[in-house]
């Protein structure tokens, strides 16, 4: 299915890298641990899990959080033992091998607070392992591509009803973008990304000395959103994240977040990822086995893209070690990630 090629993408990136992890242990500790931060329905820390155990004969124990009290009754429905909370509320009860943010940090607010908070909750020399995607870095030619992408598979029949033609109630972020790009002409496929993502118009903006955060309106952005992981993971939660009542809706860019980890944390990695085809997937008609495959011909058209440009693509991976007292390092490296399914 299309959620499943979702989940295996992040899974092969992930797990050899907890696999590393423990090799480094010389056997003195186990079972590993993680917690999903923004768990949504727990598949994504539950397949972790599977894997390392299936493939790798490793235990590990997670557990998520989320503020969403539907999100998690799910998780602890489907096994996850599971929190509801924003992060910054969380009890640190316990510390972990493992913190991982799949497309969730971008919501925490105040960034410096969860990140210290996430040094607490992380035992010394634990990796944060962050999936992000970069709403800043996109340009004419990568969203005209994407663009692109939605109208051909428009043409041939391979979306969905459009939701936007008609009342427009409680329809999903992500197909309001993709709406917007199959109606609107090439050249304006930058100006429907900056509007859909309240970023400055590439075309009268001219630059701040500074700039953080993008507003998006509560009324437009914490509709349900596919959010973290590539599944269904309510956005309407993502303003419990920080900490307060939601009030409109702000968002870290993909740079400020990487810059911020790299204060607290050893960057390990930071390399590009596939993120298109998880934008442009829920607006397919097939979410079975011929979506899947038409995801899995997406995402490998854009790791042939990104090869040819690094860059291209706007997803975002990063591994950080929590080495408390060490001096902070980078080393970044630019690969694009394939899925398979």
């Amino acid at each position: 299915t299309v959620k499943e090629v979702g989940l295996v993408g992040i899974v092969e990136w992930v797990v050899p890298v907890l696999v590393a992890y423990h090799a480094n242990l010389d056997g003195q500790q186990a079972p590993l641990s993680l917690l999903d931060v923004g768990c949504g329905d727990g598949s994504i820390a539950l397949k972790m899990k599977q894997v390392l155990q299936d493939k790798h004969n490793v235990t590990m124990t997670v557990h998520g959080v989320d503020p969403s009290a539907e999100a998690a009754r799910n998780a602890n429905a489907a096994g996850l033992e599971t929190v509801q909370s924003s992060w910054g509320d969380m009890e640190e009860t316990q510390q972990y091998d493992f913190l991982f943010f799949g497309r969730s940090l971008h919501h925490i607010f105040p960034l410096d607070e969860a990140l210290q908070k996430a040094r607490r909750v992380l035992k010394p020399n634990g990796l944060l392992i962050l999936e992000e995607f970069a709403r800043e870095a996109g340009t004419q030619t990568n969203i005209a591509w994407m663009q692109n992408l939605l109208v051909l598979l428009h043409a041939a029949g391979a979306t969905k009803a459009d939701p936007t033609q008609t009342d427009g109630v409680g329809v999903r972020f992500t197909d309001k973008l993709g709406w917007a790009l199959i109606h609107g002409q090439e050249t304006e496929a930058l100006e429907i990304w900056t509007k859909h993502f309240d970023l400055p118009n590439p075309f009268t903006h001219k630059p701040a000395s500074h700039t953080t955060t993008t507003s998006v309106a509560k009324d437009e952005h914490s509709r349900s959103h596919e959010h973290a992981h590539g599944h269904a993971h309510s956005h309407g939660h993502s303003h419990g994240h920080h900490g307060g009542s939601g009030h409109s809706h702000e968002m870290h860019h993909a740079k400020v977040l990487i810059e911020n980890i790299g204060k607290h944390f050893e960057i390990v990695t930071s390399t590009d990822g596939p993120c298109f085809g998880w934008l442009i997937s829920p607006l397919l008609a097939d979410q079975e086995a011929r979506g899947a495959q038409t995801l899995l011909a997406m995402n490998a058209l854009e790791a042939k893209a990104n090869h040819a440009s690094p860059g291209f693509s706007i997803g975002r991976r990063l591994v950080a070690r929590n080495h408390h007292n060490a001096t902070m390092t980078t080393t970044t490296t630019t690969t694009q990630q394939s899925q398979k399914q």
